[in-house]
């Protein structure tokens, strides 16, 4: 909740990027906002998500997957809806009230306070899969270092990973790291076993994307 003299910004994407550069003030945006990015606030499915919750049922169904962690879960839907795939859904957030409406929300997943590189919590359930949804260009400076992590203590597992991209001149944070969807294929250690794009009037100029694949041998 906001605080009596009202939130810090009146955007909450001002909490996360501003002026292009990280500003990382996760906690405060989600006490500040309700329901930041409208993530509960409809049940329509991205096709991006909708393509990736099919894929973990595929996986779950042929027995390669039975733990499933999201990652930067926020508010949670999207981890119940893994659940729901018969899963065991795992879901982390680095902010405490992103996680305490997620647990008082949905009862099914385990959510737990944690950042993406809580190594303990992936040592703990020990993942069949990974979800990254969303989440990559604040955790930029970690890529490298979960990557190489996962493929030591996991190196069997999937990772599941959903990002948009937006045009040149809209985005400038970031794109030291990569610009497109080719280029984040590129950077990231993973032998990709399925792949989309997603393009058209309902997503403006954006490009969203989706992957999911097995980690590179170190």
């Amino acid at each position: 909740m906001a605080d009596q003299n009202g939130p810090k910004h009146a955007r909450y994407q001002d909490y996360v990027i501003k002026d292009a550069k990280l500003v990382g003030e996760f906690e405060e945006m989600y006490r500040d906002h309700a329901d930041p990015w409208m993530q509960s606030a409809s049940t329509e499915l991205m096709p991006d998500r909708a393509v990736a919750l099919s894929t973990i049922k595929r996986l779950v169904d042929a027995g390669e997957v039975r733990r499933v962690l999201e990652v930067g879960c926020g508010l949670g839907l999207f981890t119940q809806q893994i659940s729901e795939t018969g899963a065991e859904a795992y879901g982390t957030d680095i902010s405490p009230t992103a996680i305490e409406k997620a647990k008082a929300t949905y009862a099914a997943p385990d959510f737990r306070v944690g950042e993406l590189m809580a190594t303990a919590i992936y040592d703990e359930i020990k993942p069949d899969l990974i979800v990254m949804s969303e989440i990559s260009w604040y955790v930029l400076d970690q890529l490298q270092e979960f990557a190489d992590f996962c493929r030591k203590t996991r190196p069997n597992s999937y990772l599941m990973h959903i990002l948009t991209f937006y045009p040149p001149g809209e985005q400038s944070y970031g794109t030291a790291y990569f610009t497109d969807f080719p280029d984040l294929k590129a950077y990231m250690p993973v032998n990709i076993i399925e792949e989309a794009e997603f393009r058209g009037q309902n997503f403006g100029t954006t490009t969203r994307s989706y992957f999911v694949g097995q980690w590179q041998p170190l």
